[in-house]
C-alpha cells in the first residue's frame, strides 16, 4: 500500500482510532485523547484530522521522517512509525498553539536567537 492510500484510509475517524490503538503506544494514546478533548474530538477523529494536517502543513524535513520510516519498515511495521511520526506532529503543534509561553522566542526560527535575525517575526 502506498502512503497516500494509507492516508486516505486514515480519514476515516474508525480506521484512524483502530490504527492509533495498534500502535500500542500508550503515552501517546493519552496525548491524543487530551488534544482530542480540547477540540471536541474522539481520538480517531483526532487522528484523522491530525493526518490531514500533517498533509497540508508539515515541512519537507517532517515528511522526510515519515518516508524513512516507511523504508525501514516492512509493511505494517512503516507504517505504525510512519503514524507515530504524523500524530506526535499533530499533537506537538497544538500544544504549542495551546501554551505559546512554553515555546522559546525564537522558537521555529532560523535566526537562532541572535539579533535582528528575525525579520518580521516580532521578536
Amino acid at each position: 500500500m502506498v502512503l497516500g492510500e494509507y492516508i486516505r484510509q486514515l480519514e476515516s475517524d474508525g480506521a484512524a482510532a483502530e490504527a492509533l490503538v495498534a500502535l500500542g503506544d500508550l503515552v501517546l494514546l493519552a496525548s491524543v485523547m487530551d488534544a482530542g478533548a480540547i477540540h471536541d474530538e474522539t481520538p480517531g477523529e483526532y487522528v484523522a484530522n491530525g493526518v490531514k494536517r500533517f498533509s497540508t502543513q508539515a515541512s519537507a524535513e517532517d515528511w522526510m521522517r515519515v518516508m524513512r520510516a516507511l523504508e525501514r519498515g516492512d509493511g505494517d511495521r512503516g507504517r505504525e512509525e510512519a503514524l507515530s511520526i504524523m500524530v506526535r506532529w499533530a499533537v506537538e503543534r497544538d500544544s504549542a498553539d495551546a501554551n505559546p509561553q512554553a515555546q522559546p522566542a525564537h522558537a521555529g526560527c532560523t535566526c537562532g536567537g541572535g539579533g535582528g535575525g528575525c525579520g518580521d517575526h516580532g521578536h
